[in-house]
């Protein structure tokens, strides 16, 4: 779906200010255009999704500088294991089908923490 918003045309700009965004059949935004009306270059972005959580941006600003962000800042969803996180001591179980974890499907190898459960793999 596209949708776009005229913003309007104020003191400094030479045309009507624009932002058009383009989003998949879940609703996430995959692509946006940004005129600011006075740029000889608009601002374009695209956004990938990993099983609908955002992971990557893609695109240029009004300087046209090409800029790619990967599993950093606000698309690094998904922390690392270690000393730090999840916190406390850390273990390694394989999960049974007749076993007390049965959150893990069975053949999986969890870890666990104290007081949440994480999938190492």
């Amino acid at each position: 779906m596209r949708s776009s918003v005229n913003l309007g045309q104020g003191d400094g700009q030479n045309r009507p200010e624009i932002k058009t965004f383009v989003s998949d059949n879940e609703g996430h935004i995959v692509f946006q255009f940004h005129d600011d009306g006075k740029s000889g270059t608009p601002e374009q972005r695209e956004y990938l999704y990993a099983n609908g959580n955002p992971w990557a941006e893609t695109g240029h600003g009004v300087d046209g500088v090409q800029q790619t962000l990967i599993d950093t800042g606000k698309y690094n969803l998904i922390q690392n294991l270690g000393d730090s996180f999840p916190g406390g001591v850390l273990t390694y179980t394989t999960a049974k089908p007749s076993g007390r974890r049965q959150g893990c499907f069975s053949t999986l190898r969890c870890a666990w923490a104290p007081t949440r459960s994480w999938l190492a793999r």
